[in-house]
């Protein structure tokens, strides 16, 4: 006789809490969901009947690829992120709720109406650009770059799925080598790779060994490209436009240096929820 759903869920539970992840009850319910296709209240309807073999061999398959320290995000290929669920594989990072602080911060930021441009540099997942666009009372049009063209395969996806309309415009290329000529923008968001190349071996597993390490790696200092966005972001912005840009947890004076060093005005740090340095703004010279 089958086990029931309750019988195959606990065992999943027990697996993933003796492998050591972080949340094994959380992670385990999502994957059970998924692999049998249920929601909570018919859960608790129907947990002490037998459960069908096709979920439970599912099940065991989502639990083993847990075990071996792939995320949840990245067994199911998705990540929901301010209300939209986009896909992801191990060619981008899975989206964070610390940037929907940086997006949510444009969001205000930007006019009611009229047309705005804007560029997302190191767009991966496509995130911020499909979100802004999506969301944005103004007509939004945005340019988004990636140096990896898988990163871009995902975020195009992501576009054709999550935008009925008119989509980003996806550029290919290092930086701004890959924007057009003498093209100029409202404003720049970037959330660049900004952990130090040393921490990397100590991150956790699902994102050391399963996240593109090009993605993470902000040089020996986790500030590298900063300093290239300091740099080079003036020959693309419009004279008194914005620059947003996501930064690591202690970084928010180190990045306000550097863009004070290159002209930028205006400079503010905002805070996670945590209290923690997340977002840099700052206006260009």
């Amino acid at each position: 006789m089958s086990r029931s759903y309750r019988d195959v869920l606990y065992e999943g539970i027990d697996r993933l809490r003796k492998s050591g992840a972080e949340e094994p009850e959380a992670d385990a319910r999502v994957l059970f969901d998924n692999a049998f296709r249920i929601d909570p209240a018919r859960y608790l309807l129907t947990e002490h009947e037998p459960a069908p073999q096709e979920g439970t061999l599912r099940f065991k398959a989502y639990l083993w690829q847990r075990e071996s320290g792939r995320s949840v995000q990245q067994i199911l290929s998705r990540q929901d992120f301010m209300g939209l669920s986009f896909i992801v594989s191990e060619d981008v990072l899975v989206p964070r709720m610390d940037t929907e602080i940086l997006v949510d911060t444009i969001l205000h930021r930007l006019p009611a109406s009229g047309e705005v441009q804007g560029l997302d540099l190191c767009t991966g997942s496509g995130c911020i650009a499909v979100t802004l666009m999506a969301l944005a009372r103004c007509r939004l049009m945005m340019d988004a770059a990636d140096l990896s063209p898988r990163a871009l395969s995902i975020a195009r996806r992501n576009g054709d799925l999550l935008l009925p309309g008119t989509k980003p415009v996806w550029l290919q290329g290092d930086f701004f080598e890959a924007v057009p000529a003498g093209k100029v923008y409202d404003f720049i968001v970037c959330n660049p790779p900004y952990i130090p190349s040393g921490e990397i071996a100590g991150l956790e597993p699902q994102v050391r060994d399963h996240e593109p390490r090009i993605a993470l790696d902000g040089g020996s200092d986790g500030l590298y490209f900063y300093r290239r966005l300091a740099e080079e972001c003036p020959d693309h912005l419009t004279s008194g436009s914005p620059l947003y840009l996501e930064i690591g947890a202690e970084q928010g004076r180190s990045v306000s240096t550097i863009l004070q060093s290159k002209g930028f005005t205006g400079i503010q740090v905002i805070k996670d929820l945590s209290g923690l340095d997340r977002v840099v703004t700052a206006v260009c010279p």
